[in-house]
């Protein structure tokens, strides 16, 4: 099914189905629809909990258990783009919902509200061998969650130690009432290393300011762009990050990265010299 196909279904399915578990809404402009959205009634926020630090942007016990949402779909005309933050909060309002979370997969096409929403860290599990560990669950802990056939994504398991296979980003009301700060400063990063590439996770994780101009120069690129596996990797790199941890940061989609090498650059002075790979 093509992806215009099954936005049709899922948007027939919510205003049909009334156990259906998507809200449709849309947006209008003079009696002109300038955008669509999909959202979930519910989450699986066990899951969302235990494999992503959304701690660190929201206090879990001042929003109720029904207050949080997914987008699905997220379409709108780009003239209208400068009111993104109006149409979040309105359909905070109409979905009565406190946090939205979207879910970025490999083949996932970044919508607008995307540069509105917070990228979450992807947590890491403290095992070093490639099997569970042996513990027992808490029977509480199951009699209350183990029924999540009601959730869209209800079949996954917090407790299954594994990584997520996608990135998570996430937006609240609270933050949604707070402006985001362009700094138009050009920063240049010089190599991909653990470095260069953390300083670049900082720079992103700030949540009050945006840096859209960010540069990186890495000769041949990024290997998570080219390499869909560790073991099609032709080049040893020397950076911490793993291929997935990568692939999760999209900084292939949040920063310019040019593949290309600094010759020098003067102190006290704002000019740098590159070469591109393949020059002569």
């Amino acid at each position: 099914m093509s992806q215009a196909a099954q936005i049709q279904s899922d948007a027939l399915e919510s205003i049909k189905s009334l156990t259906s578990n998507k809200l449709s809404f849309t947006v209008s402009c003079q009696d002109t629809i300038i955008g669509f959205y999909v959202l979930t009634k519910d989450v699986n926020l066990m899951y969302y909990k235990s494999h992503f630090a959304i701690q660190d942007f929201m206090v879990l016990g001042e929003h109720p258990r029904n207050g949080f949402s997914k987008i699905i779909y997220a379409i709108l005309n780009p003239v209208f783009s400068k009111y993104t933050r109006y149409i979040l909060k309105e359909l905070m309002r109409l979905a009565n919902k406190t946090c939205l979370f979207f879910e970025i997969h490999r083949d996932t096409a970044l919508p607008d509200i995307f540069s509105e929403l917070i990228l979450t860290r992807n947590r890491k599990f403290p095992h070093l061998l490639e099997r569970k560990w042996d513990h027992e669950r808490d029977p509480e802990y199951m009699e209350k969650f183990q029924d999540l056939k009601y959730i869209q994504d209800g079949e996954r398991d917090p407790m299954d130690e594994k990584e997520a296979p996608f990135s998570l980003a996430m937006m609240t009301k609270k933050l949604l009432s707070v402006n985001k700060i362009n700094d138009n400063t050009r920063i240049v990063v010089v190599g991909a290393s653990d470095t260069g590439i953390s300083m670049i996770e900082s720079l992103l994780s700030v949540r009050y300011v945006n840096f859209p101009h960010i540069t990186l120069l890495a000769p041949g690129g990024m290997r998570a762009i080219h390499a869909k596996t560790d073991y099609s990797q032709l080049k040893s790199y020397s950076t911490n990050y793993t291929l997935v941890e990568l692939r999760n940061l999209l900084l292939d989609s949040r920063i310019t990265v040019i593949d290309a090498r600094m010759v020098f650059s003067i102190e006290k002075e704002t000019l740098i010299t590159i070469i591109f790979i393949g020059e002569h």
